[in-house]
């Protein structure tokens, strides 16, 4: 999978940045990645392996798609964004040609 520089939800154009610093959540959970919806950016976690990389990064499309086009009255549940980060992801790799 090609990671890009920046990807386009909606209206809005993400940032995607590598960290070296960890990445945590309010709870102080440490994270592979993090959408920031006002900064408008996608962090990774420098140190994640390439597999990793790439689920992430579904994952945190999904909370920015989730954030843009408001799916339901509350954000999605964890849970199910973790379900379809995975599954698209192998999708993905078991389809390489469907998106060429």
């Amino acid at each position: 999978m090609k990671i890009p520089k920046t990807i386009k939800v909606g209206q809005f154009i993400y940032k995607i940045k590598y960290v070296n610093d960890e990445i945590r959540n309010s709870q102080g959970d440490r994270l592979f990645a993090q959408a920031r919806h006002y900064e408008r950016e996608i962090v990774i976690d420098n140190k994640s392996n390439v597999i990793q990389t790439e689920e992430s990064l579904i994952h945190e499309i999904i909370h920015c798609l989730d954030a843009v086009y408001k799916f339901s009255d509350k954000d999605l549940p964890e849970s199910i964004i973790e379900r379809l980060g995975t599954s698209l992801h192998k999708f993905i790799q078991d389809n390489p040609k469907i998106f060429k």
